[in-house]
């Protein structure tokens, strides 16, 4: 069945569902008859059905965290010391290969307040770490770090445009496996879309390695609108 996702729905102002493929009920009916607007279709392989488009190949990543320095240019992000306009600009930069951005269906400025809301939530939240790799008083990168007991996950991720290539990104990993030995945690997950190549790079060469990857469609209902 779809389930009904309340957070998108109430953000979108539409209503959201998600549907994890196999799904033996007949996919016609199923989708025909249901109130939702969008449904998130997710797959471990590729699919093929009229009206699903695939958006993104989502790539989970995992890795053993090592004690590694903690870097002197990253610091966690005060908004009485650094640009909050900065690390916004820099979320959004992280979103470029989004499936909310690629989705032309999208045409309301929906992905910019997704992200605006997703970096607001991790600033006001006790369980993620924001910090930003920082020189001469200018903030090049960022990262934000979800801490949970037995595990912990890179969110967003981004480096300056100007700034690209010059190991400000492994950098910021160094930071969160420093952060997670401390908390005696000993995976760090992250997830990049297989488009993002620069992303998948960095991970592979930072040591993290494939665990999982998922076909992700959007299909929208139009009789709903």
């Amino acid at each position: 069945m779809i389930e009904r996702l309340d957070w998108d729905s109430s953000f979108f102002g539409f209503e959201v569902g998600r549907l994890e493929l196999p799904q033996r009920t007949e996919l016609s009916l199923l989708i025909a008859n249901c109130p939702f607007r969008l449904i998130y279709i997710f797959s471990d392989e590729p699919v093929e059905f009229d009206g699903f488009a695939l958006v993104d190949i989502k790539v989970e990543f995992a890795k053993c965290v090592r004690q590694v320095p903690f870097p002197d240019e990253v610091a966690r992000f005060d908004s009485n010391k650094h640009s909050y306009r900065t690390l916004l600009e820099l979320a959004l930069l992280s979103g470029k290969y989004s499936r909310f951005a690629k989705d032309s269906n999208f045409h309301r400025n929906e992905f910019a307040k997704l992200y605006k809301r997703w970096i607001d939530r991790s600033i006001e939240s006790e369980n993620i770490e924001v910090l930003i790799f920082e020189v001469n008083g200018i903030t090049l990168g960022f990262v934000t770090l979800e801490i949970h007991s037995d595990a912990a996950r890179i969110g967003l991720i981004a480096t300056s445009v100007n700034h690209q290539g010059r190991g400000v990104a492994q950098q910021l990993i160094a930071a969160c496996e420093n952060i997670c030995v401390h908390l005696n945690i000993s995976t760090l997950f992250v997830a990049t879309q297989f488009a993002n190549k620069p992303a998948m790079r960095l991970y592979i060469k930072t040591g993290f390695t494939v665990k999982r990857q998922q076909h992700i469609y959007h299909h929208w209902n139009y009789d709903t609108i």
